[in-house]
């Protein structure tokens, strides 16, 4: 069965599925104890994310990084979702969202193909596949990547999940254990220091440097000498002042020169 999610203004925050479980407290007060359970097997869903969509265009930081938006199949609470054979693709948020103690498994014969696209926005080379939030208990995802496009093509699943220790994830490739989301990689850096205004420009390039989910750490040390270093923390409350997101692989910070007080300017800089 092939479905499409509607193009109407809006429609990309319903999802195509929602299963929802009550709490173990509303459990015993109606006597419900049979978690809910859903199995999708050998379905197209299909949504209207293209490049030239509306809903990444132009969102702050912020915005942008909440991953659970505009997701295809939302599983909340003690429920299980199964995947099977089937393409979930083009959405404009996840393929899944899950949280508040929900199982789901993804099956190698599925496809997750472009979904999250954060088209027409500074991170447009994001995607998110899968996204765990943790919330009440243990929410545990399985997923196969032998068919999660952005993995075979970039080796990137973009799954996401709270680090909060509710989020238990299991991604595998050819049955053997898999990274689930590339971590961040510097190619190249720079750092310049302007004596006149006392501010330290240092501008970076590499691959998945998004602030989502997790906070970028800048260290400076001086060449070939790392007991001595400056450290500094940067995610997505980060002043605009201090750092700029120009894309997903550039960033660059803006720091007083009274930060590196402890190196030696006068040389070698690393980061």
């Amino acid at each position: 069965m092939h479905y499409f999610r509607s193009n109407v203004t809006g429609s990309e925050n319903a999802p195509i599925v929602m299963i929802i479980s009550e709490s173990e407290q509303q459990k015993n007060k109606i006597g419900k104890n049979a978690a809910g359970q859903i199995v999708i097997n050998k379905c197209i869903l299909e949504g209207g994310n293209s490049a030239t969509s509306d809903a990444w265009y132009n969102l702050g930081l912020a915005e942008t990084c909440n991953v659970g938006y505009y997701a295809a199949i939302v599983a909340d609470g003690q429920t299980t979702v199964q995947i099977s054979g089937s393409t979930i693709k083009t959405f404009e948020g996840p393929a899944v969202r899950a949280l508040n103690g929900a199982s789901v498994t993804i099956d190698k014969n599925t496809t997750l193909d472009n979904n999250g696209q954060r088209n027409r926005n500074t991170l447009s080379s994001m995607q998110t596949n899968v996204v765990c939030e943790g919330g009440i208990g243990s929410t545990t995802i399985d997923i196969a990547l032998d068919n999660v496009t952005s993995f075979t093509s970039t080796g990137n699943g973009w799954i996401f999940s709270s680090s909060d220790n509710t989020c238990d994830i299991r991604a595998t490739l050819n049955g053997e254990v898999a990274l689930p989301r590339s971590l961040p990689q510097t190619n190249s850096a720079n750092v310049a220091i302007n004596t006149t205004n006392q501010q330290v420009k240092v501008t970076i390039n590499g691959k998945y440097l998004e602030p989502c989910i997790s906070r970028l750490i800048l260290e400076i040390h001086e060449k070939n000498k790392t007991d001595v270093k400056v450290t500094q923390e940067f995610g997505i409350e980060s002043s605009s002042n201090t750092v700029n997101w120009i894309d997903s692989d550039n960033i660059i910070f803006q720091l007083p020169l009274s930060y590196l007080k402890d190196l030696n300017t006068k040389t070698i800089l690393e980061i």
